[in-house]
């Protein structure tokens, strides 16, 4: 009778430890940051800025392109942002979302219109 709950602990612990090296090894496996879903192709607008500032971003796959994009206006509306967007401008305050839709993978090299009144 020992010899059987024996065997079957020791079958246990060895599923047990089986079972933790598999979901360690998937843990290892996935890098932890989100999937990438495309990209999405913000236009942004600000008075100071002459025509439209187009920037294409990487979304994750539980991100929208308003959610994407969402991102690079909160950054182009906050002074302390220190990311560059809009031909490297530095203008910060008074940016807004004209549209935000999802493009191709190939839109990754942000392609940009538009300059800084001052900068001209």
């Amino acid at each position: 009778m020992l010899r059987g709950t024996f065997a079957r602990l020791r079958l246990l612990a060895i599923a047990a430890l089986l079972g933790l090296a598999v979901a360690a090894a998937l843990a290892a496996a996935s890098d932890g940051s989100p999937a990438d879903a495309g990209t999405a192709v913000c236009k942004l607008t600000h008075r100071a800025f002459a025509g439209v500032c187009t920037e294409s971003v990487p979304m994750t796959a539980d991100q929208t392109p308003k959610e994407a994009c969402g991102e690079v206006l909160r950054c182009l509306n906050d002074t302390r942002c220190r990311k560059m967007y809009c031909q490297r401008t530095n203008l910060r305050g008074g940016w807004t979302l004209g549209s935000a839709e999802a493009g191709d993978n190939d839109d990754r090299s942000a392609g940009e219109s538009g300059r800084a009144a001052h900068d001209r």
